[in-house]
Formats: C-alpha cells, structure tokens, sequence
C-alpha cells in the first residue's frame, strides 16, 4: 500500500491545481482591448529676436594728395555699439549707380585707404557715393549714415562733401 500512497498524492495535488486555476480564471477580471487617446490643452508663449548689427557712425572722408593727382582716400567711421563686427564693406559708387569700387577692412578698423591713380582724377569726372557697412560673419548692417559723396571735379580734382 505504500507504494500506491504516492501517486495517489500527486493526483489529488494535480485535481487541486486544475481546480484552482479554473476558480482564478472565472473570478479574477478580464482583460478588454481599448483606444486611448490624450489631449492636452496647456500652452506655452515665448518671445524670439534677432540680433541686430548697427550701422557706423562718424563717417568722414580725406583726400591726401596734391590737386587729386595720385590721390588716397582715407574712409574713416566710428564703431557701430552692439555686436562687435567682424569686418567692414567699403564701396565706391558712380553716380549711375555701378559700384567702381569694393574693399574690406578687417575687425577693430576705423579707417580704410583707397589708393587711387594718377588719371583717375582727370578721365572720370562725376559724383561718387562712399558707403561703409559694418560685417558679422554672414550678416552685413545697413549702410553708415549719412554717406559721404566725392565730386571729382577736373581742374582741381577730388573734393569730400
């Protein structure tokens, strides 16, 4: 009789488990599948500005020459306040509106020399636009003000204005 005893065991622990397992699925909740979806209604607000890269100021202009004969044209300007330049754009403008001239002046500079040559006082006498713009990295300010004009004039040459 001992030998039958422990499968006996087994089969009763075995009937218990099945029965236990039927009596947790039919009680415990089922699970059901579902959409959810969620809103949210909260927003935030916030204030964006460029930079801005200011013009030059204090725009002068020197002839340095003798009757406008191998002259040189000393640019100068004060250093726009805000973002520091990286460089600066000068341009020589006939009065048609064709620039005749573009050079750069590096950082920190405040003045800026433009050779000219010994006919070029006597062959194109008219009225030119000097224009200055402050550079940083990609970006070009607006143009200094109030732009400086040369009038070349033939019998004496260069004069500032």
């Amino acid at each position: 009789m001992n030998d039958r005893h422990p499968s006996r065991m087994r089969s009763r622990l075995a009937a218990i488990g099945t029965a236990a397992a039927l009596c947790s699925a039919l009680t415990l909740p089922q699970t059901t599948v579902t959409e959810a979806a969620f809103t949210d209604r909260e927003h935030a607000g916030g204030m964006i500005t460029a930079g801005r890269l200011a013009a030059p100021t204090a725009l002068t202009c020197t002839i340095e020459s003798v009757l406008g004969l191998l002259a040189n044209y000393r640019i100068g300007w004060t250093a726009p306040s805000g973002p520091t330049p990286t460089g600066y754009t000068i341009t020589v403008t006939y009065s048609s509106g064709s620039p005749v001239y573009t050079g750069a002046a590096p950082a920190g500079a405040t003045s800026f020399v433009i050779s000219g040559g010994l006919l070029e006082g006597l062959l194109v006498p008219g009225t030119y636009s000097i224009t200055v713009r402050a550079t940083l990295q990609n970006w070009t300010g607006p143009v200094a003000s109030p732009a400086q004009t040369g009038r070349l004039v033939v019998a004496t040459g260069w004069r500032c204005s």
